[in-house]
C-alpha cells in the first residue's frame, strides 16, 4: 500500500501512474490527473479532488469517503464495486464511465453528466439523482 497523508498534490499529473492499493488520507488533489491510472482498490479518505480527472481510469473496487469531487471526468472509467460515502459528485462527467456494483449512498449527484454508454448500478435512476444526460440535445 502506498500512503499519501496531509500532503498538497494539486495539479499533480499521475497519469498512467500504478497506485493499486494506495490510501490518500486528507489531501489536497483539485485539477490532478489520473488519466489511464491504475486505482483498483485505492482508499480516498477526506481528499480534494475537485475538477481531478481519471479518464479511462481503473478504479474498481476503490473507496471515496468524505470527499469533494465535483465537477470531476469519469469519462470511461471504471468503476465497477466502487464505493462512495459522503461524497460530492455534483457536477461531474460520468460519459462512458462503468458504475456497476457502485454504492452510491449518501452521493450528490445533481447536475452530473452521463450518457447512454453510462452503466449506472442497478436500481439507481440518474433522472431522480439530479443527473443530466448529456446528449439529451442532440436526442431532440
Amino acid at each position: 500500500m502506498i500512503p499519501f497523508s496531509d500532503v498538497d498534490l494539486r495539479g499533480a499529473d499521475l497519469g498512467g501512474a500504478c497506485l493499486e492499493q494506495a490510501l490518500f488520507a486528507d489531501v489536497r488533489l483539485e485539477d490532478t490527473s489520473f488519466f489511464d491510472a491504475d486505482l483498483r482498490d485505492a482508499v480516498f479518505i477526506d481528499v480534494e479532488l475537485e475538477d481531478a480527472v481519471f479518464v479511462e481510469a481503473d478504479l474498481r473496487g476503490a473507496k471515496f469517503i468524505d470527499s469533494n469531487l465535483r465537477r470531476s471526468s469519469f469519462w470511461n472509467a471504471d468503476l465497477e464495486s466502487v464505493y462512495f460515502d459522503n461524497v460530492d459528485l455534483r457536477e461531474t462527467d460520468f460519459d462512458g464511465a462503468n458504475l456497476h456494483g457502485t454504492n452510491v449512498a449518501g452521493v450528490r449527484l445533481r447536475g452530473a453528466r452521463y450518457d447512454s454508454a453510462t452503466r449506472w448500478p442497478d436500481g439507481l435512476d440518474p433522472v431522480t439523482a439530479g443527473a443530466v444526460r448529456s446528449e439529451a440535445a442532440e436526442d431532440g
